[in-house]
């Protein structure tokens, strides 16, 4: 390397066996989180006077995490090898360097607790350096001069172009000048794995792969270079509800070359597809991506909050109680909660917040990537049998057995928080703008109301579990001052959109002048799809008689007003602004009484 080196040859070799290194969260708590890189690795070193080559090779490089709740570690780089190989040749003066970087697979899973793991590692250092001021410590300062003395290394290179390299001084050592650069990466096989555990479930989300990735660069002493760049790269999405990947986009070979003449005077890009790409996009990756995203993005609001205060907290589930009666439920699937397991009641239309433990499978390769579901189980007030199994992670609407009853699930999706509302077969809904009251019975007389409830407008709510299977509903508005309606069958067969009108008379005990309201009742009933249930679930919709629908391009206001015979106008009944395209449950009246509308377009002026 030297001109005063001569014939010796240097030779060294070192081993490591293993190498851990911990960064801890905070190091007052004995069950703070931990990020910890451990390698095995071992390497050589062999030097003459005309070359000298360093191999470095890495044979077990890991990556993971350790939290108190979860025993074993959580990877993220699981088990990955590489090697690194420098080769420096001197001749007339100059040397030349060869680099090559290879690994024959990487496999990475991250998920998202991960990442947010190491967000408040990253917080906790900045305030322990607020406080010790290690970033202003000599040692960082020392280190920080030495970087910025490197960048004046161009200027003591053109030093040493000017030395006499011919001349062999025993006094001292004459440096060679660089020569020419090369850089080689080569990587058969890379994966990432994106792990989805911020709602709750601990499912795959997508994987990147990278096959057959290739970069050299090539740098001169006249400052020309050349860089050429190769991949074959695929995405797949997880499709939860078939439980397997999805290609979104099928293998794409890429290829990137560019190049800078000397003294950089020009340079050139260029950018080839040496295949076809294809992208396989459907609803359901659509749909599956915006939630999780929604979810990221609401739990990222809470990364620098207390993470003990509970009003601050991101609950990936939320359990709504619409089945009509009491509910206790706990967490799995079983039929008696554990000691460990958190149990709570909810009263009828009452809410709760809940989530699971943060779980996550050791294999890193997703054709190992484990699946685990989360669950539910439920005892009602007054039923002997428990639900179990109820899929709180998957979206739609689930009927559930129940012993001879059954029971229904809809899960959906609100800014990332999973809503879990658990109802009765017997939904109804109150579309207009005045309390109900709705009841049912089974017999056709005056025979007594096994229930009665009053809803509010514009709300819906549930028959009890135990008399969905009831066979006439009644309604009435709220306040007493009207009876309730002739008995309305409900379906025994499956019906769609099915409607009737039905009149709600003064009460005996009505005030002077109280008219009758009529209703617009709308009768679903449909049977699940697939399968052998027998049992329906029956949707009930109360409507107004009256029902204003804008089809301008713009707003309107509307008022009604009761009428005299004569045509002249009484009291305001009710009013409302509808927006363009929108429909308005304006009145329930009784359609023999006077009426008149008015209608303002807001956007005109004289």
């Amino acid at each position: 390397a030297y001109s005063w080196w001569g014939d010796s040859t240097l030779e060294a070799r070192f081993e490591c066996g293993m190498c851990h290194m911990t960064v801890v969260q905070d190091q007052k708590k004995a069950e703070s989180a931990r990020l910890v890189v451990a390698l095995a690795f071992g390497g050589e070193y062999h030097a003459t006077r005309e070359k000298e080559q360093g191999k470095l090779s890495v044979r077990d490089l890991r990556v993971f995490m350790r939290i108190h709740e979860v025993p074993e570690p959580l990877h993220l780089l699981e088990k990955a090898a590489l090697s690194l190989e420098v080769t420096r040749t001197y001749a007339n003066g100059a040397y030349s360097t060869k680099t090559v970087l290879a690994s024959r697979a990487v496999d990475v899973v991250l998920t998202y607790q991960d990442m947010k793991r190491c967000y408040a590692i990253y917080r906790a250092f900045l305030r322990e350096d607020d406080r010790a001021g290690f970033s202003k410590s000599k040692g960082v300062s020392y280190l920080s001069e030495l970087l910025e003395k490197d960048d004046l290394a161009p200027s003591r290179q053109a030093r040493a172009r000017s030395l006499s390299i011919t001349s062999q001084s025993t006094t001292g050592p004459t440096l060679a000048v660089p020569g020419t650069s090369e850089l080689q990466v080569r990587l058969d096989v890379a994966t990432l794995c994106l792990v989805n555990d911020c709602m709750g479930s601990t499912a795959p989300f997508a994987t990147l792969t990278l096959k057959g990735a290739s970069v050299d660069v090539t740098s001169h002493p006249d400052q020309s270079m050349a860089i050429a760049a190769s991949v074959t790269l695929d995405v797949a999405f997880y499709n939860i509800m078939s439980s397997c990947f999805e290609p979104i986009m099928e293998p794409w070979t890429l290829k990137v070359t560019a190049t800078e003449t000397e003294g950089r005077a020009a340079s050139a890009l260029k950018v080839e597809s040496l295949s076809r790409v294809e992208f396989n996009l459907s609803e359901m990756h659509l749909r599956g991506a915006v939630q999780t995203v929604e979810g990221w993005l609401q739990d990222t609001k809470t990364w620098g909050a207390d993470p003990d205060a509970v009003n601050d907290k991101f609950w990936p589930y939320r359990l709504r109680n619409e089945s009509g009666v009491p509910i206790f439920f706990w967490l799995g699937s079983t039929y008696e909660p554990s000691d460990a397991t958190m149990c709570k009641d909810i009263a009828s239309g009452g809410e709760e917040p809940f989530q699971f433990s943060n779980k996550r499978s050791l294999q890193a390769r997703q054709r190992d990537m484990s699946l685990e579901f989360h669950t539910l189980s439920i005892r009602f007030e007054g039923v002997e049998d428990v639900l179990t199994h109820v899929p709180v992670d998957i979206t739609g609407v689930h009927m559930l057995p129940l012993g001879d009853l059954r029971a229904v699930a809809e899960i959906h999706n609100d800014a990332g928080c999973k809503i879990i509302a658990v109802q009765s077969t017997f939904k109804l809904y109150n579309k207009t703008s005045n309390s109900l009251e709705a009841a049912v019975c089974d017999e056709e007389g005056d025979g007594q109301h096994l229930w009665m409830e009053e809803f509010a407008g514009d709300m819906h709510g549930c028959v009890p579990l135990q008399l969905a299977q009831s066979k006439y509903l009644q309604v009435r508005p709220a306040g007493g001052k009207h009876k309730l309606c002739a008995k309305i069958p409900v379906p025994t067969s499956p019906v769609t959109g099915e409607s009737l009108f039905v009149r709600c008379g003064p009460a005996d005990d009505a005030p002077e002048g109280t008219t009758s309201l009529h209703l617009r009742v709308r009768l679903d009933a449909k049977r699940p799809v697939g399968g052998h249930e027998e049992n329906m679930r029956i949707v009930v919709s109360l409507h107004p008689a009256l029902r204003i629908q804008n089809a301008l391009p713009y707003p309107i206001s509307t008022s009604l007003f009761a009428a005299s015979p004569t045509g002249i106008l009484g009291e305001q009944l009710a009013a409302a602004v509808t927006e363009e395209g929108a429909v308005e449950q304006l009145y329930c009246a009784d359609l023999t009484t006077p009426l008149m509308l008015s209608v303002i377009c807001k956007n005109f002026r004289k």
